[in-house]
């Protein structure tokens, strides 16, 4: 009886926790919600069975103690899945706090560094000096070709 109880549960945990990622209607689903029913309609006879016919004192304490047990070993296979969750999640938390490290806390610049006008200034006029020769000497090429 405590065995069936106990498989029973299993099987409920199972169940709960391939229902987050399956599908209810899949092949596998089925199978173990028919697996289910079997198992409730099982422990439901054997509990008549130990029950019997007569309103007898021990029987019914037998199997309401058989009934807490197997509730006891469910509770504490839901304790052992919720902290295999608690350290899968941990687990990603981890993962997740990597991309969100800060390499250097952020400050505010004391001075500007760009853009840097005596600089642009020079750069500009050393290429507008180099564009006017070039200028100048396809126009003095020009000249010479003419004559």
């Amino acid at each position: 009886m405590a065995n069936l109880e106990s498989g029973l549960m299993q099987k409920e945990v199972e169940y709960k926790s391939k229902l987050g990622y399956l599908n209810k209607e899949t092949a596998e689903m089925h199978l173990l919600r028919d697996t289910l029913l079997q198992m409730k309609h099982s422990i439901a006879r054997i509990k008549k069975r130990i029950a019997g016919n007569g309103k007898d004192e021990l029987n019914k304490n037998v199997s309401e103690f058989e009934l807490l047990k197997s509730e006891v070993d469910f509770n504490k296979e839901r304790y052992k899945q919720t902290l295999v969750k608690l350290e899968e999640t941990k687990v990603q938390v981890k993962q997740n706090a990597k991309n969100l490290i800060v390499v250097t806390p952020p400050t505010l610049a004391q001075t500007h560094s760009e853009p840097n006008k005596i600089k642009d200034i020079i750069t500009l006029l050393i290429v507008l000096s180099f564009l006017y020769g070039i200028l100048t000497l396809i126009l003095s090429i020009l000249n010479e070709h003419k004559d």
